[in-house]
């Protein structure tokens, strides 16, 4: 059965922050929405392609006590880290007739790093792939260094990090529960750009030797970028 999502006519108990929140739920109410079970209790919504809301199996409980608590737990989290997020995003706790709550995530999607990546390759230009794969590292090496110093440990990935301003932000969903510490930066580097490697490689029109080559130059910069391109490189063989 499919979960109760948030409305424009939800609680104002139930909405963070208040006015962006609203503002949000208006605008998406008229949207086309998507669905998608994610595993056995949780669920992930596709609205246009412009937001995407989510909540967990554990974000879903019978007792409103308990998301009550992961709701209240989750606006303290974002207010901490609020300066690295996002800004266009809001937290809304929905609660059914039998008195079941469940705690949803609404997100608006932002160009990220992975889609900087995936329009280098579009034009073929095997100097410029490999100028926006150093400027992509760099920028995911300084996402690294400043994440790994917060209290909450967020997932880092191509999909999640965007530049606004310069600066590097999280655009994914804030995790409700403890993550994992955060692994070295080299092999960071080689989960998030596993999946774009192996696409460049595989792709004919592409000589991804000569783009390891151009990349290989950025090596002899300084030794923070010999690292960061070394553990790129290592994907190319």
């Amino acid at each position: 059965m499919p979960p109760l999502l948030p409305t424009k006519d939800i609680s104002a108990r139930n909405l963070w922050p208040l006015q962006e929140g609203y503002k949000i739920l208006a605008d998406i109410e008229n949207k086309e929405m998507q669905l998608i079970k994610i595993n056995q209790g949780s669920w992930l919504v596709s609205i246009e392609n412009q937001w995407q809301m989510r909540s967990l199996r554990r974000n879903f409980d019978y007792n409103g006590n308990k998301i009550r608590q992961q709701f209240s737990d989750i606006v303290q989290t974002q207010q901490k880290i609020s300066n690295h997020i996002s800004s266009e995003r809001c937290f809304a706790m929905t609660e059914n007739d039998e008195g079941k709550s469940r705690l949803w995530q609404i997100v608006k999607r932002q160009k990220t790093l992975n889609n900087l990546i995936e329009n280098s390759y579009l034009n073929q230009d095997l100097k410029k792939i490999a100028a926006i794969l150093f400027i992509v590292v760099n920028k995911f090496s300084n996402a690294h260094k400043t994440f790994s110093a917060l209290e909450t440990q967020l997932p880092l990935s191509l999909d999640n990090l965007a530049i606004k301003n310069n600066d590097i932000i999280f655009t994914g969903f804030i995790p409700t529960f403890n993550e994992t510490a955060i692994p070295s930066i080299e092999k960071c580097i080689q989960l998030a750009f596993q999946k774009n490697i192996s696409k460049l490689s595989s792709n004919p029109a592409i000589r991804h030797s000569m783009v390891a080559y151009y990349l290989s130059v950025h090596a002899s910069k300084n030794e923070t970028d010999k690292v960061l391109v070394n553990a790129l490189l290592k994907l190319f063989e």
